[in-house]
């Protein structure tokens, strides 16, 4: 929906309230396009758009109305930081990337079957694991591959 504030140029109604909006004063407006198919062939489709006016009052209004249908949450984008000093999260950084190559390297001593490096690096990743518990936690992930 397209929404903008423009001077009345005619008298309207209010979508909100019903009343008159006086020509020369301000209005917010709305305008929702719709499609419709017309049902020939070749299939085509005719487009219209639906118009809506409001008093800037009771635009705000209906607005405020809608917000009290959802509970009032603050959602943050992000996942929330870990509380943590500047050295222990480069200290979980450095681990994390421990860890990276180790799996990495684990990939490749799987392609040529060296069992005994396997082991080494199982017990290397382990070793981190026990290491980054210290300093906010292991990742969920880690713990399916142990």
């Amino acid at each position: 929906m397209d929404i903008w504030m423009t001077w009345c140029t005619r008298v309207s109604k209010c979508k909100h309230c019903s009343n008159d909006i006086v020509s020369g004063t301000p209005m917010v407006m709305g305008k929702l396009w719709r499609k419709h198919s017309t049902g020939v062939t070749p299939p085509s489709v005719m487009r219209f758009p639906l118009v809506f006016r409001w008093h800037p009052q009771c635009w705000v209004d209906q607005g405020i109305l809608s917000l009290k249908d959802y509970a009032e949450v603050h959602r943050d984008r992000h996942r929330p930081r870990l509380l943590l000093t500047d050295e222990q999260r480069l200290v979980r950084k450095r681990l994390i990337g421990r860890w990276r190559t180790y799996r990495f390297r684990m990939r490749v001593a799987m392609e040529s079957n060296d069992m005994d490096y396997l082991r080494k690096l199982v017990e290397n990743m382990r070793q981190v694991a026990l290491e980054i518990e210290q300093v906010g936690g292991m990742p969920k992930k880690w713990a399916e591959m142990l």
